[in-house]
């Protein structure tokens, strides 16, 4: 039967959490160096650890498997738990007293660690020590193996938004990433020293260590690197009891990734049998079942993994007309004739955004399936080929058309056109003399407007000749003759409505010659019903 890779971790921890009772077992069964010490003998550590941002425990054995006057090869298992995950190390080590008073050591680890993510992962760690009566020197490597990478989450991604530049405005839906925890490869090394306050061979020691750390990012963080220090204060032979030792201590460590962390710890070493006696340990002696320093964790961190799903940009389109923008410009001409060379070089499917007021000398023409809109106007769009839906907000000042325009409309529109967002006004004081006019302008679409108009007969919007025209969401202040006049077949599309009066009307709301057909719907007041 094949587990689940979640079911086959826990089936694993659970294996490796049932290891080190059955090894201490063993070894104490088929190895006399532990039921029947020589030189030196078995032990069990006790230590606790209390952070500033963890707080951990470990027990471990130490147990000789050889040994002779000036060598040992021994066994180190460790288990951990703490504020955030937990853990197992299981060692194996040889050291060797020089006649110079040095001792050299090497070992190597298996680690295995459960994250407070419910992650695996698995590491091999070797290192190397030379340890004398008033100094240490010690270097680690940790090297993970097997599935160094997990995921946890998934990150970016987010709302679609409009994105307005190159003259174009495109749909973008941000690119999504894999939240990933990833076991990092490193090493760390120390010195340390003691601090002549005791004699040499005094069973009270007092040591300073100082080092450093490097764990490669491996391109979820930035790498993990900064300096170590701790101080220990041991008292060997504790209570009396031969072999036990108590030490007090307190750690440092910083790095850009994890910030500061500070620990003080206590450990208690318990030995399972007297040391022989006489004569007792020599200091040198003594530091052979010194207990391996090294990073118990296997350090971790997380950041962006490999994307889930690229980034996307595709056309937009724009909502009102159903076309694909081809094309946007801003304009604050300082003449009318300025925006109308602007309308007329761009093409269907085109957004002229206009900040600011021109000064009209006639009418502005919006070209079939162009839109024109004023700074700050929201413009709904949707994505070509995925259909998302968002806002384009026209930047710049809100656009202002306002002035006389003898004989004509301030804007005439086309087919398919649109205007939105933009105060139109025609101050002329002559006969017909509308603001908006859209003669054969079938799907025209008029939004968002604050619209006046000044002479008797001059209508706020004139519609004639035009099916499925829009109007929407405008205000009407000051209106010498009929706010919308509708004729020769015009019809208006059901999205017609939230419109507003505000100002006094010289004619009716809804004016016509009786050909028109649909309704316009005012927030307040009679709609404009044509039948």
């Amino acid at each position: 039967m094949r587990l689940q890779p979640g079911v086959a971790d826990r089936a694993r921890w659970a294996a490796l959490n049932g290891t080190a009772p059955a090894l201490l077992a063993v070894l104490m069964a088929a190895h006399p160096a532990i039921a029947d010490p020589g030189k030196w003998g078995a032990h069990l550590d006790f230590e606790g650890r209390w952070g500033n941002a963890r707080s951990l425990g470990d027990a471990g054995l130490f147990a000789p498997l050889w040994q002779n006057q000036t060598s040992l090869l021994f066994t180190d298992l460790r288990g951990r738990l703490d504020s955030q995950d937990g853990q197992g190390n299981f060692g194996l080590g040889y050291r060797h007293m020089l006649t110079s008073g040095w001792n050299l050591g090497v070992y190597g680890y298996y680690d295995v660690r459960r994250t407070s993510f419910g992650n695996m992962f698995n590491q091999v760690a070797l290192g190397a020590e030379m340890l004398s009566a008033d100094w240490d020197l010690r270097t680690n490597l940790y090297a993970p193996f097997g599935a160094r990478s997990r995921q946890i989450a998934l990150s970016g991604g987010g709302n679609p938004f409009a994105e307005f530049a190159n003259d174009t405005i495109q749909i973008v839906t941000p690119g999504l990433y894999q939240l990933v925890e990833r076991a990092l490869t490193g090493f760390d090394g120390e010195i340390g020293w003691r601090a002549p306050v005791f004699d040499v061979d005094a069973l009270t020691q007092l040591r300073l260590y100082g080092g450093g750390f490097y764990f490669d990012g491996g391109g979820v963080t930035r790498d993990i690197a900064g300096p170590r220090g701790r101080i220990e204060f041991s008292i060997d032979d504790v209570a009396g009891f031969s072999g036990a030792r108590l030490t007090l201590g307190a750690e440092v460590q910083r790095d850009d990734v994890r910030r500061t962390q500070g620990f003080a710890v206590a450990r208690l070493r318990v030995p399972l049998q007297a040391e022989k006696a006489p004569p007792r340990l020599s200091a040198q002696e003594r530091r052979m079942t010194e207990r391996v320093v090294r990073d118990v964790d296997i350090v971790s961190a997380t950041g962006r993994g490999p994307r889930s799903r690229a980034e996307i940009r595709e056309a937009a389109i724009d909502t009102w007309n159903g076309k694909t923008v081809t094309g946007v410009v801003q304009a604050a001409p300082a003449a009318a004739v300025n925006l109308q060379v602007q309308l007329d070089a761009m093409d269907a499917g085109s957004i002229v955004i206009l900040n600011g007021a021109p000064i009209l000398f006639g009418e502005t023409t919006v070209k079939a399936g162009q839109t024109l809109i004023g700074g700050g106007t929201t413009l709904a769009l949707r994505g070509a080929t995925t259909g998302a839906a968002v806002n384009f907000i026209a930047p710049g000042a809100p656009g202002n058309l306002t002035g006389p325009t003898l004989m004509a409309p301030v804007v005439g529109l086309g087919a398919g056109s649109v205007v939105g967002g933009l105060t139109i006004g025609n101050t002329a004081g002559f006969a017909s003399n509308h603001a908006i006019q859209a003669v054969d302008a079938n799907g025209a679409v008029i939004f968002g407007n604050t619209i006046m108009t000044q002479a008797t007969t001059g209508n706020g919007i004139y519609v004639s000749n035009s099916r499925g025209v829009t109007i929407s969401g405008n205000q009407f202040g000051a209106i010498g003759g009929n706010v919308i006049n509708a004729a020769n077949g015009s019809s208006f599309t059901p999205a017609s409505a939230g419109n507003s009066v505000t100002g006094p009307v010289g004619g009716t709301r809804c004016g016509g010659d009786g050909t028109a057909s649909g309704t316009v719907s005012f927030a307040a007041g009679a709609d404009c019903t044509y039948p």
